[in-house]
C-alpha cells in the first residue's frame, strides 16, 4: 500500500515505469555489446579466457519485466467495507 495521495501514487509509478525502460534500454545495449564480443573473441586462443569471463557476467544479466499492471492504487478507506452477510442481507444478497 502506497503511504500518501492517489495524484502522488500515479506520478510515482510513472517515474517507476520510464526508469524500468530506461534501464532495461541500457541492459539490452550492453547485452548486444557482449554477445558480439564473445562471438568475435571465443575462437581465439589470446582472448578465449576473456570472452568466457563475459559469457558469465552476461548469464547474470536480467531485464526486468514491469510488475506495475493496475492503474489504480490499492486503496482501503473506512467506505470500503462490505455489507455485513447477516439476517435480511444476507436473503437479499
Amino acid at each position: 500500500m502506497y503511504p500518501g495521495k492517489v495524484d502522488a501514487f500515479l506520478e510515482y509509478q510513472q517515474e517507476r515505469r520510464l526508469h524500468e525502460k530506461r534501464s532495461n534500454a541500457s541492459i539490452l545495449a550492453k547485452r548486444r555489446h557482449l554477445e558480439e564480443f564473445i562471438a568475435k573473441n571465443k575462437a581465439r586462443a589470446s582472448t578465449a579466457s576473456r570472452a568466457k569471463s563475459k559469457s558469465k557476467q552476461l548469464e547474470s544479466w536480467n531485464c526486468s519485466k514491469s510488475p506495475v499492471t493496475k492503474t489504480r492504487p490499492p486503496f482501503r478507506g473506512a467506505n470500503c467495507r462490505a455489507a455485513p452477510r447477516t439476517g435480511t442481507n444476507a436473503a437479499r444478497i
